[in-house]
């Protein structure tokens, strides 16, 4: 989930874990529809420098993004089945694609948005929508269950080509190889919802969901989960009330008795508690032992171990364009290992292959000598039979 505003977060994500792990993403923007190619590199081009003036402090776009800006060419689909026929082709999508879909969802209700007297009022914490960072994103969380309700209609989910939906924001990175392998273990087929949970009493007492994943840390749905949602009836019931999106999905799969696995979360929706797992090193043990793979805030100290997190949130643009270096870095490191250890086995195929080579060719030149000593060799004398009776007549 993006913003055409902050597009080279979304560069990053496409340049680096979507095509470097070769996950199946499709950006969710609230860009304009179709333009012209050189328009679109023009706009991304700005959006990519421009993201240190637009983005949160310590999420500046570095040269990288800028770059991933300037060589990406967005492909804009404005239908589900555009987006299903394209990722129906073979090697689709390509590293130098984008593929983009506009959603733009409803307005959020008028009484849940303030002017510049409530936002200021909001600050001192007398008005849960009215904090500055919610007032700002607070259009943007309306935007969430129409998404899915796209990749619900889209060809591709109702053939059954998907077995997951993963919704992240773009200033989330995905560590894919590993939410395979942790998915791999969940049974498919049933209708689960995971991600790193959390009770909030604003949430109850607005709109009655008791529990819900953070959206940041990454919401997975399988497809027999959203399958079951009647996603329409949700938009329709929550977009006339004030409400974040991850309580409206929340909400969603709670209503439509979606089993919820809670027990995958890191517990760091709330930053103090992941400012004290930081700081007391248990969020470190949970990444070595691989006991928690979403983690909606990620404190300062706290590093990815080998099979841990699998998604990670609110990390600035330099973080996320180190993890991509270091993925890649590792990948390259795998991939020459694994093209050593090809040559090795190799080499010794061959070797075993050359020494079943020889041996055939000198078992072929020793058959002919073999065959003449059998030839030459006298015939061995006989057992029995007539010598035996001649010696019993002499006997006799």
């Amino acid at each position: 989930m993006g913003s055409h505003r902050l597009r080279a977060r979304s560069a990053l994500a496409q340049a680096s874990w979507c095509t470097q792990q070769r996950a199946q993403c499709l950006f969710v923007l609230d860009e304009p529809g179709r333009r012209r190619r050189d328009e679109h590199d023009e706009a991304t081009e700005a959006d990519a420098g421009g993201a240190a003036r637009d983005g949160p402090p310590g999420d500046s776009a570095t040269d990288g993004g800028a770059e991933a800006g300037r060589r990406l060419r967005a492909v804009t689909f404005d239908a589900a089945r555009d987006w299903g026929d394209r990722y129906a082709q073979p090697g689709s999508p390509s590293s130098g694609e984008m593929p983009v879909v506009r959603i733009r969802g409803a307005a959020p209700p008028r009484r849940c948005v303030c002017n510049e007297s409530d936002v200021t009022a909001g600050d001192r914490g007398e008005s849960f929508f009215c904090r500055q960072h919610r007032a700002a994103t607070l259009e943007a969380q309306y935007r969430f269950l129409p998404a899915l309700l796209h990749v619900r209609s889209s060809p591709r989910f109702e053939r059954g080509d998907l077995r997951w939906v993963v919704l992240v924001d773009d200033d989330s990175f995905v560590f894919a190889e590993r939410l395979r392998a942790l998915l791999a273990l969940l049974d498919e087929e049933a209708p689960l919802y995971t991600g790193d949970f959390v009770s909030s009493p604003q949430a109850f007492r607005r709109s009655g969901v008791q529990d819900f994943a953070c959206g940041g840390g990454g919401t997975v749905l399988a497809a027999a989960a959203l399958r079951r949602m009647d996603v329409a009836a949700c938009i329709e019931r929550y977009h006339s009330r004030c409400m974040q999106s991850d309580w409206m999905i929340g909400g969603c799969a709670a209503a439509h008795n979606v089993s919820f696995v809670r027990q995958l979360g890191c517990s760091t929706c709330d930053k103090r508690h992941a400012a004290y797992l930081g700081a007391s090193g248990l969020l470190q043990r949970s990444f070595n032992s691989a006991s928690c793979f979403f983690a909606q805030n990620l404190p300062g100290g706290a590093r990815p171990a080998m099979r841990a997190p699998a998604v990670v949130h609110g990390i600035p643009h330099a973080t996320r364009q180190q993890f991509a270096a270091e993925y890649a870095s590792g990948r390259r490191r795998n991939v020459e290992a694994e093209a050593r250890a090809r040559a090795r086995a190799e080499r010794e195929r061959k070797a075993r292959a050359a020494e079943e080579a020889e041996a055939a060719e000198l078992a072929r030149a020793e058959a002919p000598l073999l065959d003449s000593f059998a030839k030459a060799a006298p015939p061995p004398p006989p057992l029995g039979g007539e010598a035996g009776a001649g010696g019993g007549e002499a006997a006799a």
